[in-house]
């Protein structure tokens, strides 16, 4: 049956068995379950005042065109931990 946390942050995944229980209990129903086909993720942490400061700057500092290094640093930091990128150049042979 699809879940849906009440609160945020990496607090709230859970691992392939963890049990889970309902909240509401319902009458002839057992109360406990377990997480199934992988697990329950995704969710991050609230970002820190400074780190959102250093992302929107570097946004501003350096705008993305097609498929250009920030571009790549930029898609690459979307996925949820990522904090860090290192692009590395082709320079063709003269």
């Amino acid at each position: 049956m699809p879940v849906q946390s009440d609160d945020f942050g990496s607090q709230t995944n859970q691992t392939l068995d963890a049990t889970l229980s309902l909240t509401s209990p319902i009458a002839g129903v057992d109360n406990d379950a377990s997480v199934d086909f992988g697990e329950i993720g995704g969710g991050t942490d609230e970002e820190a005042t400074e780190d959102f400061r250093t992302r929107f700057l570097e946004e501003v500092q350096n705008p993305v065109a097609h498929f250009n290094v920030q571009a790549i640093t930029s898609k690459a930091k979307d996925v949820s931990g990522v904090t860090r990128v290192f692009v590395q150049e082709i320079t063709p042979d003269v």
